[in-house]
């Protein structure tokens, strides 16, 4: 990676530790969409762990935190995860497959000799 990416991908994760901050300041935290934006920043710059505990504390989760956390955890080839995670959305929210998740598990050659089933 270039020096000039790693630079913009260190200032992008803090200045997105201040907005979480003050988002939590706030008291925005429980907006779907605003939690939504915040895992996207994390998973791009690869915080998984800061991206997986603001998803588990998350009151109310769509579709697209349900997206947001398995892709990031297929690009970190984290594929037992991304396993769990999407089996986790099916008996927990109720979400069936979207033609994002469609697309992650068809990118994913690993996905389909996990068990993934057509729903």
């Amino acid at each position: 990676m270039r020096s000039s990416a790693v630079c913009i991908r260190l200032l992008d994760l803090e200045l997105g530790f201040q907005l979480h901050a003050i988002v939590i300041k706030l008291g925005f935290l429980d907006n779907t969409f605003v939690s939504n934006a915040l895992m996207g920043l994390y998973g791009k710059c690869g915080c998984l762990d800061t991206m997986l505990q603001l998803f588990d504390e998350m009151p109310q989760r769509d579709i697209a935190s349900w997206n947001t956390v398995i892709s990031s955890v297929v690009k970190e080839l984290m594929y037992e995860r991304e396993f769990e995670l999407f089996h986790e959305m099916l008996r927990m929210d109720g979400f069936g497959i979207d033609h994002v998740t469609e697309q992650l598990r068809n990118s994913n050659s690993n996905g389909w000799t996990l068990g993934w089933t057509q729903t």
